[in-house]
């Protein structure tokens, strides 16, 4: 029950404390500061009317500790997993290890500047770099290096 009481207190306090709450739901707000204070335990009409009241409000996770998946959270896993795949079918393009991160540092567009610079100064004679590589994932075109840094 302690675990229960520690979650209900945590949402109430996310959520602004029990004075807030309390008045939102149209309850006293010392009834809210005994379940805070006092560890009273809140009953099944308080969890009714936060349910009501907060789109966030989830019982469940307050009695069990397990959190519901919603269907956008399903639709967003969904695309994670996606762009996971697709970034590995672009290392694998790339031939880059898993964990590699083939993007530049896009926070220091001086570093990216510096980087490319020597990129370019390392190539010269050795191939040429007026044609660069490009790699297509599902018909879209990954930019090149020198797509970034012009």
């Amino acid at each position: 029950m302690k675990e229960i009481l520690e979650r209900f207190i945590e949402w109430v306090n996310k959520h602004g404390g029990p004075t807030p709450v309390a008045l939102a739901i149209g309850k006293s707000p010392q009834s809210f500061y005994n379940y805070t204070n006092r560890g009273s335990k809140p009953n099944m009409e308080i969890f009714a009317l936060l349910a009501n009241h907060y789109e966030d409000f989830d019982a469940s996770y307050i009695l069990t500790g397990k959190v519901r998946i919603s269907e956008e959270g399903k639709e967003l896993e969904r695309i994670k997993n996606e762009l996971q795949r697709e970034r590995a079918i672009g290392n694998a393009l790339l031939g880059k290890s898993e964990g590699v991160n083939t993007s530049p540092d896009v926070r220091n567009p001086d570093l990216r500047k510096r980087q490319f610079d020597d990129m370019k100064k390392s190539l010269r004679g050795k191939r040429s770099v007026s044609k660069p590589a490009s790699v297509h994932v599902q018909g879209e075109k990954i930019p090149t290096l020198t797509d970034l840094f012009n």
